[in-house]
């Protein structure tokens, strides 16, 4: 018996935003710590940038999706760090001292079986989550101005007819999502739990020194859904990657807000860096994929054998032989081969040992005709 800690080595994983390994390529170190300035600096956004006027703009939305998006790095860290906890402290018993190739082989299946339950407990309580947000349909605050158009709170002042005095009446009207040109509904987000919409941003283009109108302009990536979770979970990330045409509107959000608002700004914002080589996310990938997937690159993991051997090594090793019983075939040419045998060996010895005989005979003839001529004298 002995702990599965001691057992396997190293039990890490390459975490897209957060990371306990420190076998990691440069160009993926940039990417984290890049990917760890846009969590830290988005949520601080939404102290610095006031509610646009225009509530569908991306970027008064943008850091509730980012601090909704570390939530969920902090709880996939935090499921697969409990679970990798209680994992490495169970046991491993066998009867006896396994072999290094069969040792290797069960816990190969062991471990990708506990990688497999590891991400589909995490994805099951996100979506845990989002099926209890979609069936208590919580009502988002005024304040927030994101789902204004889209969910309505309409409050009527009535008299009662008992005692005359004012009360108001409260209406919901179902949320539903239009597309941003046009203004009309696209989906109902009571019947389609995937209802969702692209997100703009919005330019003002000025007409004359006084007046303006916004322009809409699509933001790749950025999606609208019926709630918070939704945006976060059918919006990407390409925008923040290198080569991607509108990472320059999101340095320029940054640079122009979050600096002109800091006495001491920093605003050396750095593209993420996608690289085939080591990373499984292209930059159009939902978010909603890399959450089924724990946000998790690979995992690594080095089984020792050693260790496990030292600690169940037996005292003593028996073995046992199995002898299978001879046909009668076989015993008849064993017997027809040992006459043969014999009869071989004969050939070769019979005639020395005759003249062996003959030798021994001889001498003791000679040996007793001595004798009486001894005695006369």
């Amino acid at each position: 018996m002995t702990y599965l800690k001691n057992c396997v080595q190293r039990l890490a994983r390459l975490n897209l935003f957060k990371t306990n390994t420190d076998r990691m390529e440069d160009n993926i170190k940039r990417e984290l710590i890049s990917t760890r300035v846009y969590l830290i600096l988005f949520p601080i956004l939404s102290k610095i940038i006031p509610n646009s006027q225009l509530p569908k703009d991306w970027r008064s939305f943008v850091h509730i999706q980012f601090q909704l998006l570390s939530d969920l790095c902090d709880l996939a860290n935090k499921t697969i760090d409990n679970a990798m906890d209680s994992f490495l402290n169970q046991v491993f018993i066998t009867s006896n001292v396994v072999h290094m190739s069969e040792f290797t082989e069960r816990f190969n299946s062991t471990l990708t079986e506990f990688f497999h339950s590891t991400i589909v407990d995490f994805t099951q309580l996100v979506k845990t989550i989002r099926i209890v947000i979609q069936t208590d349909q919580p009502f988002s605050p005024v304040e927030l101005g994101v789902y204004r158009n889209a969910l309505e709170l309409i409050a009527n002042e009535v008299e009662s007819e008992a005692n005359n005095k004012p009360s108001v009446k409260i209406r919901f009207v179902p949320r539903t999502l239009s597309n941003a040109s046009t203004d009309s509904a696209k989906c109902f987000c009571a019947a389609d739990q995937y209802c969702h919409t692209s997100f703009p941003t919005y330019s003002d283009i000025w007409l004359n020194e006084k007046d303006f109108e916004p322009y809409s302009n699509e933001l790749p990536g950025a999606t609208l859904g019926c709630y918070f979770i939704d945006s976060t979970l059918f919006s990407t990330l390409e925008c923040f990657y290198l080569r991607s045409p509108c990472f320059k509107f999101i340095k320029q959000v940054l640079s122009s807000e979050y600096a002109s608002s800091i006495l001491k700004p920093w605003s050396d914002v750095r593209p993420l860096i996608y690289d085939a080589k080591f990373s499984r996310f292209p930059p159009n990938t939902p978010i909603s994929f890399l959450v089924e997937k724990a946000m998790i690159e690979s995992w690594n993991s080095s089984i020792i054998y050693e260790q496990y051997f030292d600690a169940c090594a037996p005292k003593y090793c028996t073995y046992s032989i199995e002898i299978l019983a001879k046909t009668f075939t076989e015993v008849l040419i064993i017997a027809v081969s040992m006459l043969s045998g014999i009869s071989v060996i004969l050939r070769y010895i019979t005639s020395y040992l005759v003249k062996f005989i003959f030798y021994i005979a001889i001498c003791k003839l000679k040996r007793h005709r001595k004798t009486p001529s001894q005695r006369i004298r």
